[in-house]
């Protein structure tokens, strides 16, 4: 009866540990400072701005000996011991990853007002045309399963005030458990092609011991 106790406790906090949403939170106002949290799900552990801390005094460093230089052995360069295959393998992995990760993510609140003012016209309203398209070209690239709870978006012209004004905020998390399946199934992938490579390059190390370019095979 314990044991069916200690694995249902084991159990329950595992699935509250998949439940935790993990994030950032990103917030910017005009002639303000820039804030940046981890979302950690209820809990926003600040970031910046940074507290300043007080400064302590570095205690002289004790100076080393050097120690001799050891012989480097000669080994194959990197570059000839990596594939066009290996490199297209852990684009092609990252990108598989990349799309997981994008389509899991949750945004709570995405807010950008923005406000483009300047004291040539053509500048304000040309200034007002890019960042649209910047949005334009920004929604095209999301994910079409993201989910978005809250956005609100304006963009205006103001041809008095002489200066842009931005206020964004950002809030998006993903749950743990979704990193974890996501990390492993990227590191399953990752590490088939380190063995690959890590195979090759033994054979290639042991080939140039053997070769000598100079003098030909040499008998071990």
């Amino acid at each position: 009866m314990k044991a069916l106790i200690i694995l249902g406790i084991i159990l329950l906090v595992l699935i509250l540990f998949n439940m935790l949403r993990v994030g950032v939170f990103v917030a910017y106002v005009s002639d303000e400072a820039a804030r940046l949290a981890l979302v950690l799900g209820p809990l926003h552990i600040s970031i910046l701005p940074k507290k300043k801390k007080k400064k302590k005094e570095k205690k002289p460093k004790e100076k080393k000996e050097k120690e001799p230089k050891k012989k480097k052995i000669e080994r194959v360069p990197i570059k000839q011991r990596i594939t066009f295959e290996d490199i297209t393998d852990v684009l092609h992995a990252i990108g598989q990853a990349i799309h997981r990760f994008r389509s899991k993510i949750v945004i709570h609140r995405f807010k950008f007002w923005f406000v483009s003012s300047h004291e040539d016209p053509y500048k304000t309203v040309k200034t007002y045309n890019q960042v649209n398209n910047i949005l334009c070209i920004l929604g095209t690239w999301t994910d079409p399963n993201l989910v978005i709870r809250k956005s609100d978006i304006k963009t205006a012209t103001d041809f008095i005030v002489g200066k842009n004004y931005l206020d964004f905020e950002l809030k998006m998390t993903i749950r743990i458990g979704q990193i974890l399946v996501i990390g492993f199934i990227l590191i399953t992938k990752l590490m088939k092609v380190l063995f690959r490579f890590l195979s090759r390059s033994r054979k290639m190390n042991k080939l140039s011991e053997v070769l000598d370019p100079g003098k030909g095979v040499q008998i071990p």
